[in-house]
């Protein structure tokens, strides 16, 4: 793929930007990702790596993704009072998931401990997940706040278009 197509891909709504990604996929990837922190979180909680809380955390958000997903699957609409956690939440989430996969999957693939297509997959299909969300999927906005739903949509967009330059391009709302 050439940098133009790299650039124009990325203007696109992420239905069509990670078109190599179904909601399958990214299901797949969510439950693959919620099941290794079944494993791993218990030897973390005995290292000390992290708290019980976070630990707890981690777990609870990524079991409400797989839900969401499953609702988008299904053709269901999104029910956030069902798991308690805000698209924001779920959103920050996957941002500091994919930092840290940035950080360990070279470390990995350098020691033979992964392959470089297998960190490139799971990369991508979590990428996807978390394009999907920041295309709106799933926000709601605060019934509280007697806005238009523009205007509350406003700084969620320039939250996003600060750590993507280009997604600003591809809100439409």
């Amino acid at each position: 793929m050439t940098q133009l197509e790299k650039i124009d891909r990325a203007r696109l709504p992420a239905c069509l930007r990670h078109r190599d990604v179904t909601l399958a996929d990214a299901l797949a990837e969510l439950q693959r990702e919620y099941h290794a922190r079944d494993l791993t979180f218990p030897e973390w909680l005995k290292k000390g790596r992290m708290t019980d809380t976070e630990s707890r955390y981690e777990r609870e958000i990524f079991a409400a993704m797989v839900n969401d997903f499953r609702r988008q699957i299904a053709g269901q609409p999104s029910r956030t009072e069902s798991h308690g956690f805000t698209w924001a939440q779920r959103r920050a989430a996957l941002q500091r998931e994919l930092a840290w996969r940035a950080g360990a999957y070279p470390e990995w693939i350098a020691k033979g401990r992964m392959l470089q297509a297998e960190a490139d997959t799971r990369t991508a299909r979590l990428s996807a997940v978390l394009a999907n969300y920041e295309e709106g999927w799933d926000w709601h906005p605060d019934p509280a706040d007697r806005r238009p739903l523009h205007e509350q949509w406003r700084p969620v967009q320039a939250a996003i278009a600060a750590t993507q330059p280009d997604a600003q391009q591809r809100m439409v709302m």
